[in-house]
């Protein structure tokens, strides 16, 4: 048996209440915990506040109580609406917020690391999502190769993106950006999908929605070999590859950290690479 949700209670006098309460501060008696810290971008986002939720939703009989979560971002939203209509969610606005009851749901991380995924929540995630009918695969057309661009992300972009597309376009590819795409459309272009290349970026966490026979190929920074991609694939049954890049920016290290400098690819390495691992 595994638990998927404890409760973390402790008691405040009515007067403590009622001084936070002034302060501006939220009171409330139960709520759900969906969100931990540091948890704010789309990747974690699909791959720890959801899961949490769908297991709390399904799973719990606390799908009714005021979920803290705070999805100020639009993807955030749009997930709500897509997932889980009608859900009760407590936003904070910077204030805090006290509960005499938190219920807290499973967590999705493996060890102390944001970006080790739990594999077997995410698969649960995905099926439980295709069990009601979210992920019907699209297929019309036929499948469809993609180049899943970061030009426009602030870090993290590869400086030879139009390079590296002027020759995988003639292999098929289609270059695609996921900014301000609804979750239904990124879902339904993942599904349809025989082959997605990427730089290391949240948009890949969508790899958790393509079909078991899919080939997933992530371009990885030199500074940012993380697995997590690895996981998520897997998660949904689809092969999945790793070319490391040859070169990055040091000089924007300082400002924007050891790992999310620009950097670049060896064209012609890398379409070979590619086309070795095609089918």
């Amino acid at each position: 048996m595994v638990a998927i949700c404890s409760c973390v209670s402790r008691q405040y006098s009515e007067e403590q209440y009622a001084r936070i309460a002034n302060d501006g501060g939220a009171t409330m008696d139960r709520a759900v915990h969906c969100r931990d810290r540091g948890e704010g971008g789309y990747y974690h986002w699909l791959t720890a506040i959801m899961p949490r939720l769908e297991l709390i939703r399904t799973r719990s009989s606390y799908g009714s109580l005021p979920h803290l979560i705070e999805p100020w971002a639009g993807f955030a939203m749009d997930w709500l609406d897509f997932s889980a209509p009608g859900l009760v969610v407590q936003r904070a606005e910077r204030k805090a917020v006290f509960v005499r009851e938190l219920i807290y749901a499973a967590p999705a991380q493996v060890g102390h690391s944001h970006y080790a995924r739990n594999p077997l929540l995410l698969q649960w995630f995905r099926q439980s999502l295709k069990g009601r009918g979210l992920l019907a695969p699209v297929h019309a057309g036929g499948r469809r190769k993609l180049y899943i661009s970061r030009s426009d992300a602030p870090v993290r972009r590869l400086v030879n993106e139009d390079a590296l597309m002027d020759r995988l376009a003639p292999l098929g590819f289609e270059r695609v950006s996921l900014s301000g795409m609804a979750v239904r459309e990124q879902i339904q272009l993942f599904a349809s999908a025989s082959v997605i290349i990427g730089p290391h970026g949240a948009g890949l966490a969508n790899a958790v929605f393509s079909e078991p026979d899919a080939l997933v190929i992530e371009l990885m920074s030199p500074t940012r070999t993380w697995p997590g991609f690895k996981v998520i694939s897997g998660a949904a049954g689809a092969r999945y590859a790793a070319y490391v890049a040859e070169a990055f920016d040091g000089a924007q290290t300082e400002l924007v950290g050891c790992g999310n400098e620009d950097f670049s690819v060896r064209v012609d390495t890398c379409v070979r690479f590619v086309e070795a691992c095609i089918p």
